[in-house]
């Protein structure tokens, strides 16, 4: 029904229909305001935000603010039905845009007098973007820019004294005769205590929140820094601004009291600011007044350690994180200049990481692929720093936000940007459609095998006794998998199977098989065979034996049973750790023998893998079983062995 819609309206002009927009602010009574929100697990923030303000701003007499929050077109039936068109509000991120879109469409030809407002991140600003999108989408009437709060109280003032669009209001965007009009740019305001609390003011009390998985909350709202890729409410570098402490506090408690798992603190640069500390001491007393939030979420201060450490060590010892995660993005000095990140200094990472370090805090970090000023060579170079460093990264493909600095023509122009309708990054000056994926299969082997571990020791063993570089030795096997005969498991580890966007939870289908199969014998010996092939001088020897059949034991199996306990001729254990401190340590060959213990508390050898499976409170990279090897580690692996969900 949604493309018959679609269609129906491309013959319309395609702007506001002021006949409409006449008729609707014509009706008796109070117009309704419905939020819709096609996320019901998720609580609506932005959406209530926007609706608090309105009940502050707008005559009872014209417009009916009471909370209407609906998920999908058969609740916006229900209630358009009751109380008649009115005004339709649309919060678009990427993980909401294509259904409110959808939903829009059915709302115009189901009620056409319905005046639809699509405001958030994923909503176009700039002229050229803003335009084409507004063609495209004729069921969008107008587009709220910036700010949504003071600009949609103002827009609806302003029509309900004249039903004629105001070029007067700043903030929109919408299409006069297929053209854009576009209204000058809304200052942010200074204070973002104006804008009441949805949680506080009772806007959620009448909301379904038992559904929720996670809720989120504001401390602050702003970044100084500039990043091209990325658009933080539309904004770079500007001045940070603060709502009360004591609001904060409220809201934590009253998710706390009504039972949410899962908090996000949306800041920017959580822990920039001393009183992060205290927002940090609030979360962790309601967690032990209430039971809840079970698990927190944020975007860690990038350019300072002053207070993350007593952060995360709080967190961590709340139970409320298994790792402290950290926007490293790249180290490359050529791609920090490019994406405006050369006020983010690398050498306060290192800080960070050290402080974590003597600590035994766990710790991970991001990187980007194909970001602008970025070659193969370079995403290589971030993957050996986080191999040596031991650190646990997720991989994502960069993506051009239709708000950010890197969606403006220009720079996409100078950097010869090319992405698919979904804004993914597909080329760039330096980088080919075919390097793409080639970095992309790069990011998902090192994925597979560092994070899920199936050649994190076997890697270190060829690096320290062979000198082969762990990341070369990945990217040689990846150009000699189409080649290979007779072999058949190393071919899958090229993973056309999981989404492109998805790089963090890859090779479900080949680590799922391997696991039902209980398979990692004949996985490892064709391992075997092309390293002695490629490589040869390296000699077939008892300890690469012992290394594979260590990695073996170590990767979840169906049917085996735990604890187990594997003999080996050298204390591998011993030899790992020493060389992470000294890699010019003695060989494995002159170590002792041992027997290691292998056991799976979580139940990972039993438990099927699907794509983008999560156990609900233990990040996807575990899945390396638990040994000596493992709990000695100071990732982020070890704390979520600790307290398995």
């Amino acid at each position: 029904m949604g493309t018959e819609v679609g269609l129906r309206l491309e013959k319309k002009d395609k702007a506001v229909n002021t006949r409409h927009l006449a008729e609707l602010f014509a009706l008796n009574g109070p117009l309704p305001i419905y939020c819709i929100h096609p996320s019901p697990q998720w609580a609506p923030l932005a959406l209530g935000l926007i609706l608090g303000h309105a009940q502050q701003n707008l005559a009872p007499h014209r417009f009916d603010t009471a909370p209407r929050f609906v998920a999908n077109v058969a609740e916006l039936q229900v209630l358009i039905d009751k109380h008649g068109p009115g005004i339709c509000l649309f919060s678009n991120y990427m993980w909401t845009r294509v259904a409110n879109l959808e939903i829009s469409r059915w709302l115009k030809q189901y009620s056409p007098l319905c005046l639809t407002l699509h405001g958030g991140p994923d909503t176009p600003a700039y002229f050229e973007t803003c335009q084409g999108f507004l063609r495209a989408h004729p069921e969008v009437d107008i587009a709220i820019h910036g700010e949504g709060e003071e600009t949609v109280s103002e827009l609806l003032n302003s029509l309900a004294q004249n039903p004629v669009l105001p070029k007067e209001v700043a903030g929109l965007g919408f299409l006069a005769e297929n053209t854009l009009i576009k209204t000058p740019t809304r200052a942010r305001s200074e204070d973002p205590n104006l804008f009441p609390s949805p949680y506080l003011n009772g806007i959620f009390e009448a909301v379904d929140y038992q559904h929720w998985n996670s809720a989120a909350i504001e401390s602050n709202r702003g970044c100084p820094y500039g990043c091209t890729f990325c658009d933080w409410g539309s904004a770079t570098l500007q001045k940070i601004r603060l709502f009360d402490l004591d609001r904060v506090a409220a809201e934590i408690d009253w998710l706390g009291r009504h039972g949410i798992s899962e908090l996000w603190i949306t800041d920017a640069n959580f822990g920039i600011f001393e009183r992060d500390v205290e927002i940090t001491r609030l979360i962790c007393v309601t967690k032990e007044k209430y039971g809840y939030p079970t698990r927190i979420v944020t975007n860690y201060a990038k350019n300072t350690k002053k207070h993350l450490v007593e952060i995360i060590e709080m967190l961590s010892d709340a139970g409320l994180i298994s790792n402290g995660i950290v926007s490293l993005q790249t180290r490359d000095p050529g791609t920090l200049k490019a994406v405006n990140r050369t006020n983010i200094k690398t050498s306060e990472y290192d800080k960070l990481r050290k402080a974590f370090e003597d600590k035994h805090l766990p710790m991970s970090t991001q990187l980007m692929i194909g970001l602008p000023g970025s070659s193969r060579e370079s995403f290589k170079q971030d993957l050996r720093f986080c191999f040596e460093q031991d650190i646990e990264v997720q991989i994502f493909r960069t993506v051009v936000l239709p708000n950010s600095p890197m969606a403006a023509p220009e720079y996409q122009a100078a950097w010869e940007l090319q992405h698919d309708e979904t804004g993914m990054l597909i080329s760039t000056k330096d980088i080919s459609e075919v390097e793409m994926f080639q970095i992309e299969q790069l990011a998902r082997l090192f994925r597979c095998t560092h994070a899920y571990g199936l050649f994190k020791y076997w890697q270190s063993w060829l690096q320290w006794e062979y000198q082969i570089d762990p990341i070369d030795y990945l990217d040689q096997l990846l150009a000699d998998l189409p080649s290979l005969e007779g072999k058949n498991w190393l071919p899958r580890l090229i993973d056309r199977d999981s989404p492109p966007f998805d790089v963090i939870n890859t090779h479900h289908s080949l680590r799922e098989a391997l696991r039902r199969e209980n398979a990692w014998t004949d996985f490892y010996q064709e391992l075997k065979v092309y390293t002695l092939m490629r490589y040869p001088a390296i000699p077939d020897s008892p300890e690469m034996d012992l290394v594979l059949e260590l990695q073996t034991a170590l990767m979840p199996a169906q049917g085996r049973q735990w604890p187990q306990h594997l003999p080996l001729a050298h204390d591998f254990a011993a030899y790992y750790f020493e060389h992470r401190q000294d890699p010019h340590s003695p060989p494995l060959n002159s170590y002792p023998a041992t027997v290691l213990e292998v056991n799976d508390p979580l139940g990972l050898s039993e438990e099927e893998l699907r794509m983008g499976h999560r156990v609900k409170g233990r990040p996807a990279a575990v899945w390396e079983l638990e040994s000596p090897l493992l709990l000695g580690s100071s990732s982020e692996r070890t704390l979520s062995l600790k307290h398995p969900a």
